[in-house]
């Protein structure tokens, strides 16, 4: 994407399952660019060596700015990819059912599930990770999770050695602690509900006044307004813009960027008729979220 493109309403659509050409993206002064993905072998749920590089030369030209739409949750890992392009400090804000915070299950791998503790451990300007809609059970397992945190990158004799991970770190390209460098904070969808979640987070964002970056996984909502690849929250589609609109529509933050993921489940072929209903009901949310972020930017 070049400069002349930065004052119009920017979408990227990354394509991996065939699903967003039963889309469309509709709007008036908008530049939509379509990325075909689908021939990338090693993407789904995991995202492989030689994959991760394809994506990145891929995405080589293009910087945060606009809405990046990114297919289903198994693609959430390219947020990382996404982020890595901001070069001041900055806050995620993140709408996921789901922590995204498990170590992975193949060591320094980038994956749907642990994509969270990438951003801790080697973005350098991430300064605080707000996660709205998690279950309270997602929720307590963060602590043991952390206490791991970064494991994953340091060579096996070095993982039980306390006094020596310091050292292994910076040998391994691991810049500081990610628990000093980078506050964790995770709302329910209980919290949302309550109220509590609105009042907390922009007491957090005041104090730290940078600018965000928007995560947005549709689990979030319930299956009943929309349905995903993955187990879902209770948040509702009006609770939902509620909270994210009001974001948006503070007069003191600045939104770097969004991406957008939680496509439904997509065959790409014999699609029935409830099928074509969730595709229907996943491409109007995504309209209204482009809108919501062109309301400001």
């Amino acid at each position: 994407m070049t400069e002349k493109t930065h004052n119009k309403r920017k979408v990227i659509v990354m394509d991996f399952s065939g699903i967003y050409k039963e889309e469309s993206f509709d709007v008036a002064e908008q530049t939509v660019e379509v990325l075909d993905c689908s021939d990338i072998k090693g993407t789904d749920g995991f995202c492989d060596e030689e994959a991760e590089e394809k994506l990145r030369t891929l995405l080589k030209e293009y910087d945060a700015t606009g809405v990046h739409f990114i297919d289903n949750g198994n693609y959430h890992y390219l947020t990382t990819l996404w982020t890595e392009k901001i070069h001041e400090d900055f806050n995620l804000i993140i709408y996921d059912h789901h922590m995204d915070l498990r170590r992975p299950q193949f060591d320094r791998m980038l994956s749907c599930g642990s994509w969270i503790r990438e951003e801790m451990v080697f973005n350098p300007h991430v300064r605080g990770i707000i996660v709205i809609g998690p279950s309270g059970e997602q929720k307590a397992g963060i602590n043991a999770e952390l206490m791991s945190l970064g494991e994953e990158y340091l060579p096996e004799e070095m993982k039980q050695n306390i006094s020596g991970r310091k050292a292994a770190a910076l040998k391994n390209g691991i810049p500081q602690d990610p628990l000093m460098k980078v506050g964790l904070y995770c709302f329910t969808d209980e919290d949302v509900q309550s109220g509590r979640a609105r009042s907390h987070i922009s007491s957090i964002l005041r104090m730290m006044h940078l600018p965000i970056y928007i995560s947005v996984d549709k689990d979030v909502l319930n299956q009943k307004e929309l349905n995903t690849n993955w187990d879902q929250g209770t948040m509702s589609e009006a609770e939902f813009f509620k909270e994210i609109r009001h974001l948006v529509n503070a007069p003191e933050l600045r939104i770097i960027g969004m991406d957008v993921c939680g496509e439904p489940p997509f065959k790409g072929v014999d699609t029935s008729h409830e099928d074509e209903i969730d595709i229907r009901a996943s491409d109007e949310f995504n309209q209204k979220l482009i809108d919501l972020y062109y309301t400001k930017n």
